[in-house]
């Protein structure tokens, strides 16, 4: 669903150059790092710094790397695995 409004996003305001980076529901951001041939999306609830945005930024692509590096990306299971370890045991910094 999200890969639908990102696409619908961008088509609709023709920037070729540009990608839909953050979507505003209800009470959450929901952030999207894109990748070449992916995008993680993060959903964040309460005050979206700047600081929890670079932060969230830099894990997003650390979890890239371990993608790659572990060749992943078309193993669901291995994905979803990585996935939830990495999300359930990381503590973002609080301000």
């Amino acid at each position: 669903m999200l890969t639908a409004i990102k696409a619908f996003v961008e088509d609709a305001f023709k920037e070729k150059q540009h990608n839909l980076q953050s979507i505003e529901y209800d009470l959450y951001e929901i952030y999207l790092h894109s990748f070449h041939k992916y995008y993680i999306a993060s959903a964040v609830s309460g005050t979206f710094t700047g600081r929890l945005e670079n932060e969230l930024e830099n894990f997003n692509f650390k979890i890239s790397e371990d993608i790659n590096k572990q060749n992943i990306l078309n193993d669901r299971t291995a994905l979803e695995s990585l996935l939830l370890e990495k999300y359930i045991n990381y503590k973002f910094t609080l301000e």
